[in-house]
């Protein structure tokens, strides 16, 4: 498959889909094509026995020899303690930006919401200098029904925000929809 490139940095790949699409499947496929010591960031919480079944099947799925940090908050810690890797997937980002949110117990749209997406974006920035090359996956929340909770309705919108800049800084882009990648064309003008 050929990617849709832009002028994004060269070194950042973003893989978007809806729950169970494939995303991480071929998220892993395209950090194994890289070639390198691949890193992956685990931003799951096994918060209950269904999470940690999923968490499971996600660890099964990972070719041995990689190197594995599980990291819910700070996933550029991980990269920074991982010199060398080639390849860091961040397995994912909407994982990351719940936790994140749930720590800082935001309820609502703001100032805090702002600095938390800002926050997040440096995070990336910082293992993208760090690696030289990055998978981020994350759900693509704005195609479902507007959350019923102030709580769910920050987090959607913050994940869409984050997404669209984190695309906007990509080279590559693509989207999963029933186990099919679909290279994204570069974002427009906002």
């Amino acid at each position: 498959m050929s990617p849709t490139t832009c002028s994004g940095d060269h070194r950042l790949t973003l893989v978007l889909g809806g729950i169970s699409s494939g995303k991480s499947e071929f998220a892993l496929r395209l950090a194994r094509e890289q070639g390198g010591q691949v890193l992956v960031i685990a931003t799951g919480r096994p918060s209950d026995p269904e999470m940690a079944a999923r968490i499971a099947a996600h660890r099964r799925g990972r070719p041995e020899g990689w190197w594995v940090a599980e990291e819910a908050l700070w996933p550029e810690r991980a990269a920074r303690l991982h010199p060398g890797a080639g390849v860091a997937l961040i397995e994912a980002v909407d994982s990351w930006v719940a936790n994140r949110l749930e720590a800082v117990g935001m309820e609502g749209p703001g100032e805090r919401l702002r600095e938390l997406e800002e926050a997040c974006l440096a995070a990336v920035g910082e293992i993208v200098g760090l690696v030289p090359r990055v998978i981020c996956v994350s759900s693509e929340v704005g195609l479902g029904t507007v959350p019923l909770h102030p709580l769910g309705r920050a987090f959607a919108d913050l994940l869409g925000r984050l997404n669209r800049r984190l695309a906007a800084m990509a080279a590559e882009r693509y989207l999963v929809v029933a186990g099919s990648a679909l290279p994204l064309p570069p974002p427009g003008p906002s």
